[in-house]
């Protein structure tokens, strides 16, 4: 996405070999305003910034126990930060492990799901690992060419803030 924003951008990129390679499939999903508070299933997952490293999210929380008729989720250790996202499938098969990784360079996307259980790095993908004291994403492919075979976490899906075009997302007859 970086190279993509750079060339609409109409700034110099690098011509590499990873232009001829498929990308890792990883679901990008928009919120919509309201999107939450009428969703029929919610997560609370906790939040981790790029500058708390590896041992950090380690130390992030996983739920316990959950109960589905009230929606209460019971947690191993208090934490102060917490994001409240709909029910996607794929995060919620990981919500024991899920972790939210908020990017702090608004221009790319603020948020990153990822699961700590799946550390192994194989095949396709994007992984979350620590360099220099910050959480980074990279391929699977680069980090298997730099010998890599394991990481933080696996991303699972990225989650990008509502739009900030209200016009597309109200309309007049809402408000009436």
């Amino acid at each position: 996405m970086e190279r993509a924003r750079k060339k609409a951008a109409g700034e110099e990129v690098e011509e590499d070999e990873d232009d001829t390679v498929a990308r890792p499939v990883v679901n990008v999903e928009r919120l919509q305003y309201g999107e939450v508070t009428e969703a029929t299933t919610v997560l609370l997952l906790p939040i981790v910034r790029e500058t708390d490293g590896v041992a950090t999210m380690e130390s992030v929380p996983r739920r316990t126990k959950t109960d589905l008729d009230l929606g209460i989720v019971e947690v191993d250790k208090a934490w102060a930060r917490w994001a409240v996202v709909t029910g996607w499938g794929l995060v919620a098969a990981a919500a024991e492990e899920a972790v939210m990784v908020e990017l702090a360079d608004g221009r790319r996307l603020p948020w990153r799901t990822a699961n700590r259980s799946r550390k192994e790095v194989a095949g396709q993908g994007l992984y979350i690992l620590e360099k220099a004291g910050r959480l980074v994403v990279e391929r699977a492919r680069k980090l298997a060419e730099q010998g890599i075979t394991t990481a933080a976490a696996k991303m699972l899906i990225m989650v990008r803030p509502p739009s900030r075009d209200w016009d597309d997302m109200i309309s007049d007859e809402e408000w009436d």
